[in-house]
């Protein structure tokens, strides 16, 4: 997880310093090294406290509040239909005995890994929210680029954890349809009960 947030962290600041520059570019044209600010960009502040602010403050407030939730839902789920069945245990105590340089881990890492990105995109949502209120209010570029940078970060880490709960997702759906394909061969004919 140290390793993606370091990699969350670089993305996000390069993406930062791309737009930076791209803007400046656009409005101002070469950055001069001794003044890298320029007035246009007072223009943005304006722009951000009274069209963005507010936005972003209830959109990311809201998210927080739906990820949380969602954690539960996940996580709990996941662990009850998943990882505590006799079949997936079977499963992965076999390639437990295969694994012999011990990388696999414990049953029930992947839970917890999904645990803790779910855990650090409700935080950063949140963070994101309050930062809107806080420095947000601040009438100057750098905190709106702050703020915009927050931003970034969180929609990252949104995206991380839907990638994450998409794959366990495929993986209960995987276990459920193969429960499904065991207990209608049993049957003996293959077909869905009438």
């Amino acid at each position: 997880m140290k390793k993606g947030a370091i990699i969350i962290a670089l993305i996000s600041v390069a993406m930062a310093t791309v737009i930076f520059v791209c803007a400046h570019l656009h409005y101002c044209g070469l950055i001069n090294i001794h003044h890298p600010y320029c007035s246009t960009f007072d223009d943005f502040t304006k722009f951000y406290g009274d069209k963005l602010r507010g936005s972003l403050f209830a959109g990311f407030l809201t998210l927080g509040g739906f990820l949380l939730s969602l954690k539960t839902f996940i996580v709990v789920n996941m662990k009850k239909e998943v990882f505590e069945s006799p079949v997936y245990k079977k499963k992965w105590d076999e390639q437990k005995k295969l694994d012999t340089k011990n990388q696999m881990g414990k049953r029930y890492s992947p839970l917890r890994y999904l645990s803790g990105v779910l855990y650090a995109a409700i935080v950063s949502c949140l963070s994101t929210a309050v930062l809107q209120l806080t420095v947000g209010l601040v009438d100057s570029f750098l905190a709106a680029l702050v703020c915009l940078w927050a931003v970034a970060v969180s929609l990252l880490l949104l995206a991380w954890a839907l990638w994450l709960i998409r794959a366990n997702l495929v993986r209960m759906f995987d276990y459920l349809d193969n429960q499904d394909a065991e207990d209608n061969s049993q049957d003996g004919q293959g077909n869905l009960p009438k």
